[in-house]
């Protein structure tokens, strides 16, 4: 406060955060799909079951359908997930204090690079492996065999490969996958301005207000995959307002102690960002990897009864 003229400081900050609790994070993404075992087994904490519609004492509600991952109908596997999310922040602050244009005027700017690293560490232990092909009229006249078919779930819903089946298109997995691997960004995440004028500006209080903006640098969701890495807030830009004061409430001169409250409250606005997201059916969590068919109102070849007539019929191709 006795500065009369442009003053300035200048800071590097070195920060490095991890992600904990990932069974909290595996809620956010598989909902009750999710399966906790005892506390005394530590081998396996958070997992989902994927079976086929053949697999004996298979559970509807909770298990996912092995046949829609191009497995076979008597597969079954246990996926772990301990999803993480590592950080390291490099930010450049500068404060500048225009006491030379009216006292208590000041300008914040902040601007953080982020190296980020998000790993869903998934791991599949295939319980039957399985024999059984698809017969003839599941997914195409012939039926498939079990070579045909792949081995693992984990092979299907990282992307990396689809089952081989004649006459059959079978699409490959290409929004909402799951990566074998961390997956890693470097961005930088945004510039946040901060623009303040400290009125009753003293030693031992001051009150002020200021006004925040925010200009997004980082990525934006792609939803090519469950768990992708993003830096920053999600490309939103940011508008607020706040307020800050501090008091001395005691000090000992003598021994160079003291005790001070600080209070330092922004409220922000984000606006409209484009995003591309991969959705549920409402209601329906998970069903983002049902298997879908596609359908032509070309009629050939299909059965009639009673003299009704299909008004589409299977055109060979799911995604």
């Amino acid at each position: 406060p006795t500065k009369e003229n442009l003053y300035s400081t200048y800071g590097l900050v070195v920060e490095a955060m991890s992600s904990f609790r990932p069974e909290r994070i595996n809620q956010c993404l598989f909902g009750q799909n999710i399966i906790r075992k005892e506390k005394c087994d530590t081998e396996w904490k958070d997992f989902i079951i994927v079976s086929g519609s053949q697999t004996v004492d298979r559970t509807p509600q909770k298990d996912w359908l092995a046949d829609y991952f191009g497995l076979p109908t008597d597969f079954k596997s246990l996926v772990r997930f301990r999803p993480r999310v590592n950080n390291v922040i490099v930010e450049a602050q500068s404060f500048f204090g225009f006491n030379n244009v009216r006292k208590g005027l000041y300008a914040e700017i902040f601007l953080p690079i982020v190296y980020t690293n998000w790993d869903l560490n998934i791991r599949e232990v295939v319980l039957e492996r399985g024999i059984n092909g698809y017969a003839p009229g599941y997914f195409n006249p012939q039926g498939a065999q079990r070579t045909d078919l792949i081995s693992r779930f984990t092979h299907y819903i990282s992307g990396n490969c689809i089952p081989k089946i004649d006459d059959l298109i079978f699409d490959p997995l290409t929004q909402g996958k799951m990566s074998l691997c961390s997956l890693r960004s470097i961005h930088c995440a945004e510039l946040r301005i901060n623009l303040g004028y400290d009125h009753f500006i003293q030693d031992t209080h001051h009150v002020g207000a200021k006004m925040q903006v925010a200009f997004p640098l980082g990525n934006r969701p792609k939803g090519e995959f469950l768990f992708e890495p993003i830096v920053g807030n999600q490309h939103h830009y940011e508008l607020g307002f706040g307020g800050t004061a501090h008091a001395l409430v005691w000090e000992n001169i003598e021994t160079q102690e003291k005790v001070d409250f600080f209070v330092d409250v922004t409220l922000n606005h984000l606006f409209r960002s484009a995003q591309r997201r991969a959705f549920d059916l409402k209601g329906k969590p998970n069903s983002r990897y049902m298997l879908a068919e596609k359908m032509t109102p070309a009629i050939t070849d299909n059965l009639a009864s009673n003299d009704v007539v299909p008004f589409a019929q299977f055109d060979r191709e799911v995604t």
